[in-house]
C-alpha cells in the first residue's frame, strides 16, 4: 500500500541534469594563459575531490608533511614515490579539466570548444594548475597548493 506522502525517485539521468544546471550556476573567470588564449574558468571544487576520493589524502598528507620541513612543492614532489608522482600527475589533469569552463577539455574533441589534455601547450598547463592551486576564486582552496604534481 502507497502512503500519500511517499516522495517520487529521482533517476540518474534526472540527478545529472540538477547537477550541470548547479555547475552553469556556478561563478567564473575570464583568464588569458601564456599562449594568449583566453580561457573562461571555475573554481576547482576541493570538497568534491576529497568526499569522492579523487584527491589522495595520503599524497597530501606527505606533501604537507614536506612543505613543514621547509621544503618548497618541487622538492616535495621529489620526495613522493614513482607511483604517487603518477597519482599527482593524473590528480592535476582532473583539476585542470574540471576547472575549464571554455574551452572545455574532453577525451576526444568533437567541436571547436574542446581540446584535450594532450593539446594543452606545457606552459598553459601549468599556467592552468597553478591559476587552480592559488588564485582560483576561493578560499576553499587551502591545502590544494601543495599538490601541484609538477
Amino acid at each position: 500500500m502507497r502512503k500519500k506522502n511517499m516522495k517520487k525517485r529521482m533517476s540518474a539521468g534526472q540527478y545529472r541534469r540538477l547537477a550541470a544546471k548547479q555547475i552553469v550556476n556556478e561563478k567564473t573567470f575570464e583568464v588569458e594563459s601564456p599562449s594568449g588564449m583566453v580561457w573562461t574558468l571555475r573554481s576547482p571544487n576541493i570538497e568534491k575531490f576529497l568526499v569522492s576520493g579523487v584527491l589522495p589524502l595520503a599524497l597530501v598528507k606527505k606533501m604537507e608533511q614536506a612543505k613543514e620541513s621547509g621544503k618548497n612543492d618541487e622538492e616535495a614532489y621529489k620526495e613522493l614515490s614513482s607511483d604517487e608522482q603518477i597519482k599527482a600527475i593524473e590528480f592535476s589533469a582532473k583539476i585542470i579539466r574540471s576547472i575549464c569552463v571554455n574551452p572545455k577539455i574532453v577525451d576526444s574533441p568533437q567541436n571547436d570548444d574542446e581540446l584535450s589534455l594532450d593539446e594543452l601547450m606545457p606552459e598553459d598547463f601549468t599556467f592552468l594548475l597553478n591559476w587552480a592551486n592559488t588564485s582560483g576564486g576561493s578560499a576553499a582552496q587551502d591545502g590544494l597548493d601543495t599538490f601541484s604534481g609538477k
